[in-house]
Order: structure tokens, then C-alpha cells, then sequence
């Protein structure tokens, strides 16, 4: 899933030099790094605390994690304190990242909550995936926090319409983890994870999905009427490049299917047409950028 913070955090930087910011290439490579690190320390952390969960689950293309520690226990350990170091480089590189672009201190506090988030999304004592919270620490790293962070590198704030534009990808960020959710529906009540799909079940999830998405698709068309987002974007482009995995999003809202197979190959489909999806995002806005 690496691939998916790349695609949000050029995204974001993509919005900020469409809104007047200057692309800076020292600071876009080092905003990504501190984003990877970030992103790479959640993947160890969520193998490390998810290992008594991912011995009931199968792994998938998105889905069932990566069974690594299963097949290594020798590695848990590893896997911890490499989790924790990878964090400390985000946040090192945010700390320098604030110094040498004088960066206001609320910068660095934006990363290290990104950070505790991803550690304790799994990590105890929070453990908000296993507390019914993982859903909306997802919609918030997904949709804000990863492209914001993006934004922020080169934009330096947070403008209303930046705002206003990443609020349809938090629904794509829920609809995201609540689909990812759905294969593992058996694993994770076996592991005492507190999902929706664990309390709803699979037809549940797709119905919410297709709400969802529908509702992201929505928010596009009703955006473009307001002109607070830079005048070269046209947001009915968005939305006509949302058709995609809204289509997706409807197949399983009139499927709804409830066995694990039928489902697990819906929501791959469904993933991979969202990954698709900001793609196309991000060759609008570099056609728009080299326009």
C-alpha cells in the first residue's frame, strides 16, 4: 500500500503548485521522505501488533497481512524496534524539514500525530482498530493527513480550499478500510478486532461503500459550483474520472455478496480501481501544471 501514499502526497503537492505554490524539488523529496518513513513504521508496527490476528486470516492482494512474522517469529522483534526507528527518522526529518525552510513548530506537530496515529492504530494501549476507532483513523490519515502533508511542503498552510477538496477523499478513505475490512471479516472477529464489518457484516459494508462513493462523486459535482478552488481545476473532470470506482461501488451495493471469495474479489477490484482512480488525479493536474 505504499503505492497509495505516493499517489495521495503528489496529489496534495500537485493542488499546492496549482494554487500558486512553487514546486521545490528539495522540499518535495524530503516531504516524502518523511512520509515514508512514516508509512513504512506503520506497516512494521501493524505486523508486530496484528501477529495473534493474522494467524486466523489469508492473505490477498490488500487484505490479510503479510503473514512474515507468522513464518519468522525470530523477527518480532525486529520488526518492533524497526518500527519505532523508522518513526524516529520521520520525525527527525520533520524537525529538520521545520529548521533549514523555517517551518512554523505546528509542522512538526502535523507529522508527529500522523505518526502516533499509525503506531497506535495497533499499538497498546489505544489499539484503535481493535476499539472501533481504526475506521475513522484511516478516513483522517487517508483523506487529510497524507495528501495534506503534500500540500503542506510546499504551500506552508492550509487554505479553505484545500480543505474543501480533500473532504471527498476521507469517504474514499473509509470506503477504503471498510473495504479492506471485508475479506478478513472472519480473521478478525477470531482475532478481537472491532470492525464494521465485524459488527454489520459484509453486505452491510458493501451498502456503506456504495453510500459512500456516491456520496464522494456528489461532493465533486456540488464543489465545482463554488469558486474557491483554483479556477484551472475543473472539479466535473473529478467527478467524471470518479465514475470508476463509483461503478465499482454499485456493482457490490446491488451484489451485496456475503461469501468470502465473491466479496474478496469485489473489493480487490474495488481497490485497485481506487488506486487507479488518483492516478488520473495526478495526470489531470500535471496536464494542468505543463498547460
Amino acid at each position: 500500500m505504499l503505492t497509495i501514499g505516493l499517489l495521495l502526497f503528489v496529489m496534495g503537492a500537485l493542488f499546492a503548485v496549482l494554487s500558486g505554490a512553487a514546486f521545490l524539488l528539495n522540499r518535495f523529496i524530503v516531504g516524502y521522505a518523511i512520509l515514508l518513513s512514516a508509512h513504512l513504521s506503520v506497516h512494521y508496527s501493524n505486523d508486530y501488533f496484528d501477529t495473534d490476528a493474522d494467524r486466523y486470516s489469508k492473505t490477498t492482494l490488500f487484505t490479510g497481512g503479510t503473514r512474515v512474522l507468522l513464518e519468522n517469529p525470530e523477527l518480532c522483534r525486529f520488526s518492533k524496534w524497526f518500527a519505532l526507528f523508522l518513526m524516529g527518522v520521520s520525525l527527525i526529518l520533520a524537525l529538520l524539514f521545520s529548521i533549514l525552510f523555517s517551518f512554523s513548530v505546528l509542522f512538526l506537530l502535523f507529522v508527529l500525530i500522523g505518526n502516533l496515529v499509525g503506531w497506535y492504530y495497533a499499538a497498546p494501549p489505544v489499539r484503535l482498530a481493535y476499539r472501533g476507532l481504526g475506521e475513522i483513523a484511516t478516513m483522517v490519515i487517508f483523506g487529510l493527513m497524507v495528501p495534506g502533508l503534500g500540500y503542506l511542503v510546499l504551500m506552508e498552510r492550509f487554505t479553505r480550499g484545500f480543505l474543501i477538496f480533500v473532504f471527498p477523499f476521507m469517504l474514499y478513505g473509509l470506503a477504503l478500510i471498510i473495504a479492506v475490512q471485508i475479506p478478513d471479516m472472519e480473521s478478525d472477529h477470531l482475532g478481537n478486532k472491532n470492525t464494521v464489518i465485524v459488527r454489520k457484516g459484509r453486505r452491510f459494508g458493501f451498502l456503506v461503500i456504495g453510500f459512500l462513493l456516491s456520496l464522494a462523486t456528489l461532493s465533486f459535482l456540488l464543489t465545482s459550483l463554488i469558486n474557491w478552488l483554483p479556477a484551472v481545476i475543473d472539479l466535473r473532470v473529478i467527478a467524471l474520472l470518479s465514475l470508476l470506482p463509483l461503478s465499482l461501488g454499485i456493482q457490490g451495493l446491488l451484489t451485496q455478496p456475503t461469501e468470502r471469495a465473491p466479496a474478496t474479489k469485489l473489493v480487490t477490484s474495488a481497490l485497485s480501481s481506487t488506486l487507479l482512480f488518483i492516478f488520473m488525479i495526478n495526470c489531470y493536474f500535471l496536464l494542468l501544471v505543463n498547460y
